[in-house]
């Protein structure tokens, strides 16, 4: 187990294993790769560098920066946590386990964020925002599983694709969608939820289905149906 201290620089080089890495208020430079058995980003952290870092087991991001990164990936259990805003910039993001983001803001610009099938990305914050740059931006494609199971209504600024055999689940509250998006697979709208199209073009494929007793609601956007 290693823990930067506060205002250390680290250059990983090559490539380097470890059971726990947590970067604290410390700056990583990756030019190799890192694989880590459990990987903690936190609050006024610069995680950095053409290289890629593995989380094995688990991923914390509890707030700081990671920008520039040649790509994350994260084999199993991840948390977007702490009401810290978490930062993501011109970044590769390959979401392979069970993802939760259970607190705070995520900002993302000009990243791509890949949830693999058989992977899932839960929803439990409680009325956070995913921002998302209009100059530069980011796109989320779901192949697995992504839902929003607890909390109240999130804004949604990151443009989604979700693919043919994805799941998509509101159970809680609701989703209000102001980027782009493109919806295939399935799509479940609970009872006394709302899933909100805002602010841009939104694409229903013929692929997708629609079920469940909730809302879809149209507020100043553009839905097409293929």
């Amino acid at each position: 187990t290693k823990v930067l201290a506060y205002g250390s620089q680290v250059a990983i080089q090559g490539v380097v294993k470890g059971d726990t890495l947590g970067v604290r208020g410390s700056f990583v430079a990756v030019s190799g790769r890192y694989d880590a058995e459990s990987l903690s980003v936190e609050p006024c952290s610069d995680v950095s560098g053409s290289g890629v870092m593995f989380s094995n087991i688990q991923f914390f991001f509890f707030g700081g920066t990671i920008h520039d990164l040649g790509r994350l990936t994260v084999l199993g259990a991840g948390t977007l946590g702490s009401s810290t805003t978490k930062v993501l910039t011109r970044s590769v993001v390959e979401m392979r386990g069970t993802i939760l983001w259970s607190a705070g803001t995520i900002s993302t610009t000009a990243i791509s964020w890949h949830q693999y099938a058989g992977s899932s990305l839960d929803i439990q914050a409680n009325g956070d925002s995913w921002l998302d740059s209009l100059s530069s931006p980011s796109v989320l494609t779901v192949d697995g599983t992504f839902s929003k199971s607890s909390g109240a209504q999130n804004i949604i600024g990151i443009p989604i694709v979700t693919a043919l055999g994805s799941s998509v689940s509101i159970a809680a509250s609701g989703l209000r969608v102001v980027a782009i998006s493109s919806w295939s697979g399935t799509l479940a709208v609970v009872s006394g939820t709302t899933l909100e199209f805002a602010l841009g073009s939104h694409t229903l494929e013929s692929s997708v289905v629609v079920n469940g007793g909730g809302a879809i609601a149209l507020t100043v956007s553009t839905v097409v149906v293929n």
